[in-house]
C-alpha cells in the first residue's frame, strides 16, 4: 500500500507489506443502553453467566466484528457482508430485508442479504458455516461407527517462533503434511491400523512465540485399535511425553502413535521444522463406542468455544470449529485478534489479523480425503460455504421486514445497530425495533443521549401498532 493515507490511521509495517490500521478511539464510545455499548462489552461478557446472556455477548459481539473487518479488509468481500441484497441470476431485487426468528432457540437472523461464506475472516458466517461442517461431519462418523468402525484424532504441530512468517511457515508446514502422507512407510502405518479416510482441519493462534498454525486430522480406521489393560477411560488419549514408555509395554495405539511421530518428525525436518513431541497427542475411540462417545472423542476442548451450537462440543466442532474457539496458554485465536481490536482499540491486534487475514486467503480450513468421499457418498453433494451460511433452519420464521432505504440508514448507524436489532427481535421486542428503527430513519440516533430513553420516551406510540414502515407483522 502506497501514497498518502488519512491522518486517523495509525502506520505498522512487518515482512515488506505496510498495513493501514484505522485508529479507534472514538469507537469504544457508548452509543446507548438496550444492551451493553462497545465500552460496556467486556465487563458484561466477565459478568455474564446465563445462556440468554452469553449469547447477547456474543451477538453484539460478532457484529462489532464485522463492523471491525470492514475497516482492516476494506477491498475484500468480507467487508461487504450482510450489506447488499442477496441476488442470484434469473431473481428479481428482493423487496426488503427479512428478520427470521426462532422461539424455540431465542434467536434471530437477517435473510436477503449477500453474505461472504468467508470461514476464516468472518464473525458472522463462521459460526454458521462451522455448524453445518459439524454436522455434516457428525452424521458421517456416526454412520462410520454404525458399521463397527473407529477413529483417530491426531494433533500435529512445530516449533514456532516470534519472528516467523506466517504465509513462509504455512507453505513450509503443508509441504511437511504432503510429504508425510507420500512416504511409503508412512502409508504401511496407516494401512496397518485399517485406515479407510480421514479429514483435516487447519487452526493457527498467536501468542508469546508468534503465529502457531497447527493440525486436527481425524483418521477414519475400519475398526476400534484394541485396548487390552487400559481401562482408564473409554475415550483414551496418548500424548507425545508417553511416547518413550519402554517398546515392550507398548499398547498397539502407543505403537501407532510412536511411529507416527517418528515419521512426521521426519518430514518436518526435511522442511527446517522441528516437530514438538510434546505438542503431539493422539485420542482414540476404544471398542464398542457409542454415539455419544464419539461425540465426546475431543470434549476436553468443549471450554475453548465461543459460539453456542447447543449440545456438547466434540469432534465435529473441534474439527470445524476453527474461528469460533478461544486460545490456550495465553494465545489468541484470529477472532479474539479481531474482537480485541474491536472491542478495546488493541491495533495491534488489528495488524495481526490483517497479516492472518492475507495468509490464509483461499485456503482450505477443513478438507477430506478423496477415500473418504467415495465411502460416504453424500459428503460430496454438501452445501458450499456461502450457502452453508446462507441456509435459514426451519425453525426461523419470518418476524419483520425492513425497507432498503430503512436499510442503507441502518448500516450509516455502524454494526451496532444490527446486533442489537437482531436482540431486539430475539427476545420478541416488537416495540424495541420499530423504535430503534424509527432512530434510524429519523436521523437521531447518534444525538440521542440514551436509545432507552429515546425508546421509552416513545414507546406508547408503537405498543399497539401492528403494521409500519417495516413491515412488522
Amino acid at each position: 500500500m502506497t501514497g498518502a493515507l488519512d491522518t486517523n490511521y495509525e502506520i505498522a509495517s512487518r515482512e515488506s507489506v505496510v498495513y493501514a490500521v484505522p485508529a479507534r478511539a472514538e469507537a469504544v464510545q457508548k452509543v446507548g443502553d438496550f444492551g451493553p455499548s462497545l465500552a460496556e462489552l467486556r465487563p458484561y461478557e466477565v459478568k455474564a453467566r446465563e445462556a440468554d446472556e452469553l449469547a447477547r455477548v456474543r451477538r453484539f459481539k460478532r457484529w462489532a466484528m464485522l463492523s471491525a473487518v470492514r475497516e482492516l479488509l476494506p477491498h475484500e468481500r468480507v467487508s461487504d457482508c450482510c450489506r447488499r441484497p442477496a441476488v442470484r441470476p434469473g431473481e428479481k431485487l428482493p423487496e426488503a430485508v427479512e428478520i427470521h426468528r426462532s422461539a424455540e432457540l431465542r434467536d434471530a437472523r437477517f435473510h436477503r442479504l449477500a453474505v461472504c461464506g468467508d470461514v476464516w475472516r468472518c464473525p458472522v458466517c463462521a459460526p454458521y458455516v462451522a455448524a453445518q461442517r459439524a454436522e455434516e461431519l457428525r452424521r458421517v462418523g456416526r454412520e462410520h461407527l454404525d458399521t463397527g468402525g473407529g477413529a483417530l484424532l491426531v494433533a500435529l504441530t512445530f516449533r514456532h517462533h516470534a519472528g516467523d512468517d506466517l504465509a513462509d511457515i504455512l507453505a513450509r508446514f503443508a509441504a511437511a503434511r504432503e510429504d508425510l502422507y507420500r512416504q511409503r512407510a508412512f502409508r504401511a502405518l496407516l494401512a496397518s491400523v485399517g485406515y479407510v479416510g480421514d479429514v483435516r482441519a487447519l487452526e493457527v493462534t498467536h501468542g508469546a512465540n508468534g503465529w502457531h498454525p497447527h493440525t486436527h486430522d481425524l483418521l477414519f480406521i475400519k475398526s476400534p485399535l484394541p485396548s487390552e489393560g487400559e481401562e482408564i477411560e473409554r475415550v483414551l488419549e496418548i500424548r507425545g511425553e508417553a511416547l518413550t514408555v519402554r517398546a515392550r509395554d507398548l499398547s498397539p495405539l502407543q505403537v501407532f502413535a510412536r511411529d507416527f511421530f517418528k515419521m512426521w518428525r521426519k518430514a518436518a525436518r526435511k522442511q527446517g521444522l522441528e516437530a514438538l513431541r510434546d505438542g503431539f497427542h493422539v485420542r482414540a475411540t476404544l471398542q464398542d463406542a457409542t454415539e455419544d462417545e464419539w461425540d465426546a472423542l475431543t470434549g476436553y476442548m468443549q471450554d475453548r468455544h465461543e459460539v453456542d451450537f447447543g449440545g456438547n462440543w466434540d469432534a465435529a466442532r473441534e474439527m470445524t470449529g476453527a474461528a469460533s474457539k478461544l486460545g490456550r496458554k495465553g494465545g489468541r485465536t484470529p477472532m479474539q485478534l479481531l474482537a480485541d481490536f474491536a472491542l478495546d482499540g488493541d491495533a495491534e491486534a488489528g495488524r495481526l489479523f490483517q497479516v492472518y487475514a492475507a495468509a490464509f486467503k483461499g485456503r482450505r480450513q477443513l478438507s477430506w480425503s478423496s477415500s473418504l468421499k467415495k465411502l460416504y457418498p453424500p459428503v460430496e453433494a454438501e452445501k458450499t460455504d456461502q450457502q452453508a451460511a446462507e441456509h435459514i433452519p426451519a425453525e426461523y420464521v419470518r418476524w419483520a421486514s425492513i425497507p432498503w432505504s430503512t436499510w442503507k440508514k441502518v448500516l450509516r448507524a455502524g454494526g451496532r445497530v444490527r446486533g442489537e436489532l437482531l436482540d431486539l427481535a430475539a427476545r420478541d421486542d416488537r416495540c424495541g425495533v420499530l423504535a430503534l428503527l424509527q432512530a434510524c430513519e429519523d436521523g437521531t440516533l447518534k444525538e440521542a443521549v440514551s436509545i432507552r430513553r429515546w425508546f421509552l420516551n416513545r414507546r406508547a406510540a408503537y405498543e399497539d401498532s401492528h403494521v409500519c414502515c417495516i413491515g412488522m407483522r
